[in-house]
């Protein structure tokens, strides 16, 4: 497995675990149509951001994944600011529209997991304290 492979060759393996803040008042707001809109805007900018090596994939609904090959915690924390404040400074336009959006994210990295499921849950409890303490902001779990 994954997991298994960084284990053995003892390299560093970061993951990113994030949604959009809010993002129930957005489509409440504006419609499914904007909010689909909103998430093209996103997944444009994180493809921004991170290497050709990295796997960021839609992990359900808001929910989004970045796995970081080869990326220890500093890296992950910067490459994780470095999506946040991309996303926050440029607001999502569209005709007459402009909307605000922002992220909360949690960051993990491999330590004594087996499974990359178990890398995942630490992520996204580090996600749950980032939207509980304020949202807009990077975890580490």
């Amino acid at each position: 497995t994954l997991v298994r492979e960084y284990k053995q060759f003892k390299t560093n393996f970061g993951i990113l675990f994030f949604d959009i803040d809010h993002f129930k008042n957005v489509n409440d707001t504006y419609g499914h149509l904007i909010g689909d809109e909103i998430i093209k805007y996103l997944v444009t900018k994180v493809q921004g951001e991170i290497r050709t090596s990295d796997v960021f994939a839609r992990y359900g609904g808001e929910e989004f994944i970045v796995l970081l090959p080869q990326t220890d915690e500093k890296g992950a924390f910067l490459l994780a600011n470095k999506i946040r404040k991309s996303i926050e400074v440029n607001p999502y336009q569209s005709d007459n529209l402009s909307i605000q959006v922002t992220v909360s994210i949690g960051l993990a990295q491999l330590k004594d997991e087996r499974l990359l499921r178990l890398l995942i849950k630490r992520a996204d409890d580090a996600l749950y304290v980032a939207k509980a303490t304020g949202r807009n902001k990077v975890e580490q779990g």
